[in-house]
């Protein structure tokens, strides 16, 4: 519209055409709506459950091949650990 000239028909209905589209994946029913939220707290304790996973039942490299947690539990049983403080 910078010439001044107003867009022809059609290219005014693939305007509103756009803007039914976009209304309608905004304005979501409450069906769609619920299917997100199942879908995205499904995708959260996917998440959760790997954090977990990766942060304690691992084998990490750095800890010759031990999950995290073994390998604290045997820093701690190890009799070179001192309790200095």
């Amino acid at each position: 519209m910078r010439s001044g000239k107003r867009p022809s028909r059609r290219a005014w209905a693939r305007w509103e055409d756009r803007c039914r589209y976009i209304d309608g994946v905004c304005g979501s029913t409450p069906a769609e709506a619920s299917l997100y939220i199942t879908w995205r707290s499904a995708v959260e304790r996917a998440v959760v459950w790997w954090v977990g996973w990766y942060n304690t039942e691992r084998p990490h490299s750095a800890l010759d091949h031990l999950p995290p947690e073994e390998f604290e539990a045997r820093h701690y049983r190890s009799p070179a650990t001192t309790n200095a403080a």
